[in-house]
């Protein structure tokens, strides 16, 4: 707990241009001078962002251990496996939505949103939200997603669950974002990039594309210098 505390975000932090920007989306921040080879490095500003976002998508990993004990892989009287399955995978990604939410509401810029604004981007981001999620927690060596409980759910467990239909085309997702050694800062801004996206229902959709241009630039510095 003292580290967590220790590398928790905290408001002498809010000062910063990359977060003043969120808060006020017309404002402007100078680039950084490129290095020698060309390469903007990642700015002060854009590395606290990181962090941030690093740092709440490591809170919001895992529902609690309270909520996990409610969730039980027991079959009740009559029901058969395929449908313990089918039950379990259903209330854990119910749990995972929630976790979902809780780390968008701290996404630097999603406050300033109109509130009917937040819940049309909660909406449409969650199955997106959630591959990056199920990709974080692949396991290569049993081609299987570790579910929050840490139990493994291969092909055959979705096969089991009556979702083999979906799963392929999961875990072939799950191996591509493997592949190319995808790290934690990366899935946070990816992710952030995903729910700050245009949507058809939004009221002020320009105020969205602004914000996620923060993120897009930030991770574009972040791959450029982590993968030069």
């Amino acid at each position: 707990k003292a580290q967590k505390d220790k590398d928790k975000p905290n408001s002498t932090t809010n000062g910063s241009p990359e977060v003043m920007m969120l808060k006020d989306i017309d404002a402007k921040v100078e680039p950084e001078r490129p290095l020698s080879n060309g390469i903007k490095p990642v700015s002060p500003e854009q590395e606290e962002l990181i962090h941030r976002l690093v740092y709440f998508q490591n809170e919001y990993e895992s529902p609690s251990e309270e909520d996990l004990r409610r969730v039980t892989s027991q079959p009740t009287e009559g029901e058969d496996q395929s449908d313990v399955r089918f039950r379990h995978i259903t209330e854990i990604t119910i749990l995972t939505v929630q976790l979902i939410v809780e780390f968008a509401k701290r996404l630097p810029g999603f406050d300033k949103l109109l509130r009917e604004d937040q819940i049309a981007l909660l909406k449409a981001c969650s199955s997106e939200v959630m591959m990056f999620r199920m990709a974080r927690r692949y396991d290569v060596n049993s081609d299987s997603i570790l579910f929050a409980n840490n139990q493994p759910y291969t092909k055959d467990s979705y096969n089991l669950a009556g979702m083999g239909e979906t799963i392929e085309d999961m875990l072939r997702f799950c191996r591509q974002m493997y592949a190319m050694k995808v790290d934690n800062a990366e899935y946070a801004l990816l992710t952030a990039i995903v729910i700050f996206s245009e949507r058809p229902s939004l009221v002020e959709g320009w105020k969205v594309e602004k914000i996620q241009e923060i993120y897009l630039e930030a991770l574009k510095a972040y791959v450029d210098n982590r993968r030069r």
